[in-house]
């Protein structure tokens, strides 16, 4: 499913957070990510909260890639 267990925001089905958590795996820079968010309506300190592992991975990502 994803890094942790539970909800990430409003997403609770198993199908929406394995859709969520690889899209937020395939992205290439932040600003790709604050659009994956912003699609699955899910905000960044849910995902701080929620996926701790998966928000440390997203700050490695560049601001936007080129």
């Amino acid at each position: 499913m994803h890094d942790e267990e539970g909800p990430i925001g409003d997403l609770t089905s198993g199908r929406d957070l394995s859709a969520f958590n690889l899209a937020i795996k395939m992205a290439k820079s932040k600003v790709e990510v604050l659009e994956i968010l912003e699609r699955f309506d899910v905000s960044e300190d849910d995902l701080v909260i929620a996926a701790p592992r998966l928000a440390k991975r997203v700050q490695g990502l560049p601001d936007d890639f080129t």
